[in-house]
């Protein structure tokens, strides 16, 4: 992988993305990669699935190994700096994710157009800031998730939320989480029944 976009070697803070990338390695024994996204503007991190075979070389007169890399999701990693300790905060009274993860915006017409692409191999990631809880969905689920009350119509002002209350719309706990994003993409999934079930 180029260097400019190795983890390691970023010069702002990445040390949130860095520690998930570590984590997701180790728990899957690298047969999945994390690489920092090279585009500045779009989902944090992508994951790569790695498969190894091996093949016959006739003239080499023996087996060699090759290995195909399939990007399989990506996930945009946030932290709450005010959530300490594995409980969220007593007065998040809703679960927010910004709108501009999951929907492109208009600067000329200042309005949202519509929903970014394969919001079905995305995810919003968010990590407390001791490291001990996540919450995470997919982000084709996101988006059906009620507007926030709070929204301005603007970009960085406008969110999709549920109700505290209903916290098993969400995965929760960063194992969980990363088991479930790399079942989830490398399983086929009923997208219709799932978004209904959110949505309900």
């Amino acid at each position: 992988m180029d260097s400019k976009f190795n983890l390691e070697n970023e010069s702002f803070d990445i040390t949130n993305e860095l520690w998930l990338r570590k984590k997701i390695e180790q728990l899957t024994g690298f047969t999945y990669t994390v690489e920092k996204n090279p585009e500045k503007y779009e989902i944090d991190l992508q994951i790569y699935h790695y498969v190894f075979t091996q093949r016959w070389c006739e003239k080499r007169k023996k087996n060699i190994q090759d290995h195909t890399k399939t990007l399989v999701a990506c996930v945009e990693v946030e932290t709450a700096k005010e959530w300490k300790g594995p409980i969220i905060p007593p007065n998040w009274y809703e679960y927010s994710i910004p709108k501009r993860k999951i929907y492109e915006f208009d600067d000329h017409l200042n309005e949202w157009t519509g929903p970014r692409s394969d919001l079905n191999k995305k995810y919003y990631f968010k990590l407390n800031a001791d490291r001990t809880n996540a919450f995470c969905q997919r982000m084709d689920l996101i988006q059906h998730f009620p507007e926030s009350k709070r929204n301005k119509g603007t970009y960085h002002d406008d969110f999709f939320s549920i109700p505290r209350e209903q916290h098993y719309k969400l995965q929760w706990g960063i194992e969980n989480i990363i088991n479930y994003i790399l079942n989830d993409c490398s399983n086929p999934r009923e997208l219709e029944k799932e978004n209904a079930e959110v949505s309900s």
